[in-house]
């Protein structure tokens, strides 16, 4: 048996190594299961690799035997399928053209002074590895950018540059004769290329995410001043019924001076009847999420929706107003665009905020028409538009450590649980 089938599988390791560092310095948060499924994808993976390297031995194959191996990689990590095409074809020709820059190289410097070909062959190998893992380093050091949403047009864009590239690689070596100059000369501009191309890619999510965050950050402004003109209106109601209340108690005592009884049972029943306009806004004491269902309240009295909350806290929880906002603000946007769309004499959402046995949490149930996508997202007409969908929801939960739980109850109301360790 040749040499290099012995070193295969043990260079085949080391190159699943080099696709687990790859795919760190550019993955989203791990996938929620068990570390069984995750081990195993890299089993598969390694076991693919040596099969195609060893067995089949023919590049065109090889190719797409490490591109497979990838893409069962990232499955590890939370992708849409577009965003694992992307970085595997992005990946997979990245050290491609690593190994062909090294391999070209080590074709001019004869460094390995042996003439001993099957052992050259295997140098050569661990030279052009050993560079594939520094060009992983490197790109192991990038920040990673997280909760990012890029439209499916951009990732379909940026998806056409690493999957042009390896194209014209292999149209390239498909001919008889190459030139080393020429070979140089491709692989570097290739090179070139796709780093460029990543590096747009980086800068398209860095301004997809500030937009993100100045959407909540204004969101919370509106917050804000909406509660500050209910507190503005709640004071000057307070004012006006204080005034009242004087002139009540003239009537009244008028009535016990007269010892007109009956008149002041009515009168008294009339009193106790006027209700102040501002018992319908929230006043837990938590200045965040009092602005934010106060808000909302508003909006779903727009829309003619009975809006019933249970709210009842007394301790602080350390979640910042910035991933309360996108939590409740959110799903409780789902809620009133959810309930919308059914009837108006079934228009009612429920918001239950309460503390218990160490315990913060969230309940919120509504109607719905029954259209949902797979994993409850939205169906939002303007959802671009809306922020953050259930996805990214879970994700700023489970940050905060948190557990957050979707639920369809008679296919017609949809509940949310939220729950929070408090600390």
């Amino acid at each position: 048996m040749p040499i290099t089938k012995l070193f295969m599988p043990f260079l085949s390791v080391f190159y699943i190594y080099i696709v687990h560092l790859m795919v760190n310095a550019l993955s989203n948060e791990r996938v929620e299961e068990n570390d069984k499924k995750y081990y195993l994808r890299y089993i598969v993976s390694y076991i693919i690799v040596v099969f195609f390297s060893t067995v089949i031995q023919k590049p065109i194959f090889n190719l797409f035997a490490s591109y497979t191996a990838i893409f069962i990689i990232l499955n590890n990590y939370c992708y849409d399928l577009v965003d694992k095409a992307f970085n595997a074809l992005y990946i997979d020709t990245v050290l491609l053209i690593a190994e062909i820059v090294s391999g070209t190289f080590l074709g001019y410097a004869h460094i390995i002074p042996t003439r001993d070909i099957e052992i050259k062959q295997v140098a050569d190998l661990i030279i052009m590895q050993a560079f594939s893992y520094i060009v992983a380093l490197i790109l192991a050091k990038v920040k990673k950018e997280k909760n990012n949403k890029i439209d499916d047009f951009t990732k379909y864009y940026l998806l056409i540059v690493p999957l042009l590239s390896l194209i014209l690689l292999i149209l390239f070596y498909s001919f008889e004769k190459i030139q080393p100059v020429q070979t140089s000369i491709l692989t570097i501009l290739l090179l070139l290329i796709n780093v460029i191309t990543y590096k747009v890619y980086i800068n398209t999510v860095k301004i997809i995410t500030f937009k993100k965050n100045k959407e909540v950050v204004e969101e919370q402004n509106n917050f804000y001043k909406n509660q500050l003109r209910l507190m503005k209106e709640s004071e000057e109601t307070i004012k006006s019924y204080r005034h009242d209340m004087k002139n009540h108690m003239t009537v009244i005592n008028s009535l016990i001076d007269k010892d007109e009884i009956e008149a002041l049972k009515k009168y008294l029943n009339e009193i106790s009847n006027i209700s102040f306009d501002n018992e319908k806004y929230i006043s837990s004491g938590n200045e965040i999420i009092d602005s934010i269902v106060n808000y909302k309240l508003n909006l779903a009295e727009n829309e003619k929706i009975r809006f019933i909350t249970d709210i009842s806290i007394s301790t602080g929880l350390h979640i910042s107003s910035y991933d309360m906002t996108v939590i409740l603000g959110n799903i409780l946007d789902n809620a009133i665009e959810a309930s919308k769309k059914v009837d108006e004499v079934e228009r009612k959402i429920i918001l239950k905020i309460k503390e218990e046995n160490g315990k913060f949490i969230i309940y919120i149930q509504n109607k719905f028409n029954g259209n949902l996508k797979n994993n409850y997202e939205s169906t939002k007409d303007n959802e671009k538009e809306h922020g953050y969908g259930i996805k990214n929801i879970k994700k700023v939960v489970e940050k905060n450590n948190g557990i957050c739980k979707f639920e369809i109850i008679d296919k017609s109301i949809f509940t949310t649980l939220i729950v929070f360790i408090i600390q």
